[in-house]
This record gives C-alpha cells, structure tokens and sequence, in this order.
C-alpha cells in the first residue's frame, strides 16, 4: 500500500487552545493493542475500527498494523463525523455506538 493514497483527503486538524494537530482519519482491522503513540479510535464494528493517527507517527503506526498483517485505509467517515464524536465527549455526553457517515 503506497503512503501516498492513504493521505488523501483523510485529515483533520484538532485544536485545543494554540496547539493544533493533524490527523489521519483512517479504518484498520487491527486490535488496539496495535495503536502506538498519537493514535486512537473514535469506532469500532465487529471487525474495524475508525482511528485518528498524528501525521508525524503515520509511517510508523503503518508498519506497525503490516507488521501483524493488518491493513489500514483511508475511512469513509467524513470529518463532520469524527468532529461530532470529539465534541460528545468534551461535553461529557456519550457518543454514539457506532459513527453514521
């Protein structure tokens, strides 16, 4: 898989305060176990996850999934989405089961 597919059109930016991050918006079939540094998830069916991956540890974290046979790809989750999800849990209130595109 070619790094350079995978960075298209699947970013968000988050901010907090002046501090301000860039994310991958990507879907895995790999367990949390193989999440590094900078990389959670924000759904999780039966068999993927939605993850956000800081830009700087992306080609890590991608070897890191091709390391146990995992893929990732760019999700289809849009990012009115995951902003939806980021601001339910900020407010406290319980985000959805699952993330509706």
């Amino acid at each position: 898989m070619n790094n350079t597919d995978l960075h298209t059109n699947s970013f968000i930016k988050i901010a907090i305060g002046n501090d301000t991050k860039q994310f991958h918006i990507m879907t895995t079939d790999a367990p949390k176990e193989y999440d590094g540094f900078g990389t959670f998830c924000v759904d999780e069916l039966k068999s993927e996850r939605t993850v956000l991956i800081r830009v700087e540890h992306f080609a890590w974290q991608q070897k890191r999934y091709q390391s146990g046979n995992h893929y990732m790809r760019t999700s289809d989750l849009g990012n009115e989405s995951i902003e939806e999800f980021l601001w339910s849990r900020v407010e406290g209130r319980t985000p959805w089961q699952t993330i509706q595109a």
